[in-house]
């Protein structure tokens, strides 16, 4: 029964050491009472009690040093010095269970790497000792250079040459020609005096029999494995299809190793690109989202020549935002496209990949790539190699994912400035809100305070604004407050800001002046005001204007105060009849 409820031995043992201290100490409440029961019961059960612990502790003892000694003798024999990788993959291999994954996926390049080539050379021994070759050799095959890159090496020679690239143009490769020609197995026996002057022996030596084996993946040659000897007669078919056999292991070591490779580009391109996403989530320049853009392109793409175009204004015009590599445009260049290899990505709003393109007299690729959001293109990027056929199809996805990130970045900044606009701008007359005017009147208090200048506000109330509404219609009382923003707008100073803070009232910051400055500047917009003659449907309509004025350091030190002043400037000046500004007195 307690074997079935508690499956564990070391549980058992506890419970029951458990039950046998709670009868000792029953025992023992019983012995103060009587105490012959102490004698006869609970003192030879207390003496049990001691052998049996002396006697479990050594037992546990005894198995845990020796299955120690144990695990450290297969440990020192499975992970021996000669190959410290041992440990490594051993570990992966436990890891790996508890997530789910395999040893092979938790690998990054540089270990992929040392894994390839201890795996290679551990085979290529192999062979050298199977077929007891004078040398033995595994190359990878280059295709764009017609090379021969030297993997690994075995040999018996001394006059061995192990160079690592060897161009299959040179002399003593005319055999390795063959094989890689018709990919078939090459068995030559008996060599002649030519053949026997091998690219990979710094001399001729005296070859009597050589074995190649091409590595195909697909139709795809990877490389060859070989082996050579002196004797005659050495190899043979059968010897040509068991070399074929550890080829296949070879090209399975190169799959898994392409697998890692093609895994981890994926895995930094995708974090490249949630990166990305998060940094550019609130930027709302265009500058910082193309600084990360080339960021995350030049930790994931090689390229020659970058260029990011950006619309100038018209469909027709586009503006070089960001150029690399190019040598006849810069920043700030603008152009047309319709002659660029970049119109046809912005015409049909999709990529462009050429990757075999022709420029200038030269082979190179070429890829364009649109920002566009809902059919609206915002500019293109262009990125071009001097090599064809740079970029493979995940790298041209990944440049995709990336641009369209761009395209969704480059949609918000707008919209937010969109919004951000009809937030603090009057929507009839385009000039500040009142929001917006309040901000900027605490920030030139700000600085005021802290340079120690100063500046004064005006506060325009037209007259009879909504009399001209009611006598002459919508139409006309807007019409009169576009003019008198128009007039507001041309008589201010660049430096000054301008708003409509209600129906009929304006307000102007004039920046790092006192009252009599001020003063002046209110003079010159009440008499364009007065003097200008509005005309509407044949119409036409008057207009007056009270202004009052509130200089920071003298009528206030905070907004609500110089505001207040001002509202008492306008005050003063309603009582005035002809030249109506007014202060506080």
């Amino acid at each position: 029964m307690i074997n079935q409820l508690i499956p564990s031995r070391a549980y058992r043992k506890k419970i029951i050491l458990l039950s046998l201290f709670a009868f000792l100490i029953v025992l023992s409440v019983l012995s103060y009472f009587f105490y012959k029961t102490l004698l006869i019961v609970a003192l030879p059960a207390v003496i049990g009690c001691l052998i049996y612990f002396m006697l479990d502790y050594w037992q546990g003892f005894n198995k845990n040093t020796i299955s120690d000694t144990l695990f450290s003798r297969r440990t020192s024999v499975a992970s021996g010095d000669g190959n410290p990788l041992v440990n490594y993959f051993s570990k992966a291999r436990v890891d790996a269970a508890d997530k789910g994954e395999s040893s092979m996926d938790m690998l990054d390049d540089t270990q992929a790497s040392i894994f390839f080539n201890q795996t290679s050379d551990a085979i290529i021994q192999l062979i050298h000792q199977t077929f007891a070759a004078n040398s033995t050799f595994l190359y990878l095959y280059i295709e764009e250079e017609n090379e021969l890159v030297l993997q690994s090496f075995r040999t018996e020679s001394s006059c061995y040459f192990a160079s690592s690239r060897n161009s299959l143009a040179n002399s003593g490769t005319s055999l390795f020609n063959k094989v890689i020609t018709s990919r078939q197995n090459g068995l030559f026996i008996s060599l002649s005096p030519d053949e026997k002057n091998l690219f990979y022996y710094s001399q001729p030596e005296d070859i009597h029999t050589l074995l190649i084996v091409p590595l195909l993946r697909r139709g795809t040659l990877l490389g060859v494995v070989g082996v050579d000897h002196k004797k005659p007669e050495r190899y043979s078919d059968h010897h040509a299809t068991l070399l074929e056999q550890y080829g296949h292991l070879l090209i399975q070591t190169i799959q898994n190793i392409d697998g890692v490779y093609v895994k981890n580009k994926l895995r930094r391109m995708f974090q490249s690109l949630k990166e990305y996403n998060e940094i550019v989530k609130t930027e709302d320049s265009e500058e910082a989202i193309f600084r990360y853009l080339k960021e995350a392109l030049i930790h994931n793409i090689k390229w020659d020549v970058s260029l990011i175009w950006m619309r100038a204004g018209s469909d027709d015009e586009w503006v070089v935002a960001d150029a690399e590599g190019a040598t006849h445009l810069t920043t700030g260049t603008t152009m047309s496209l319709d002659q660029r290899p970049e119109w046809v990505a912005l015409s049909n709003q999709k990529r462009a990949y050429r990757p075999d393109a022709e420029s200038d007299g030269l082979k190179k690729t070429m890829l364009s790539v649109p920002f566009v959001d809902h059919g609206h293109c915002f500019g293109v990027l262009h990125l071009e190699s001097q090599q064809t056929d740079a970029w493979d199809m995940y790298e041209v996805q990944f440049i995709e994912n990336l641009c369209h990130s761009v395209s969704l970045s480059l949609a918000r900044a707008q919209l937010d400035k969109h919004l951000f606009s009809e937030m603090s701008h009057d929507p009839l007359t385009g000039l500040d809100n009142l929001q917006a005017f309040n901000r900027k009147v605490g920030a030139e208090i700000n600085r005021a305070k802290r340079f120690g200048v100063t500046f004064s506000i005006l506060i325009f109330y037209i007259d009879y604004v909504r009399n001209i509404y009611e006598n002459f219609g919508v139409a006309a009382g807007d019409f009169v407050i576009e003019k008198i923003a128009e007039i507001l707008k041309s008589s201010k100073r660049q430096i000054d800001s301008a708003a409509r803070i209600s129906n009929d009232q304006f307000g102007l910051i004039v920046l790092e002046s006192k009252r009599d400055e001020a003063r002046d500047c209110a003079h010159r917009i009440l008499r364009n005001i007065e003097v200008s003659e509005i005309d509407f449907n044949g119409e036409s309509i008057p207009l007056t204007a009270v202004i009052g004025i509130a200089t920071f350091g003298v009528d206030g030190e905070d907004q609500m105060q110089l505001m207040q002043s001002a509202e008492k400037a306008v005050q003063t000046a309603r009582k005035m009849k002809e030249i109506r500004i007014g202060f506080v007195s």
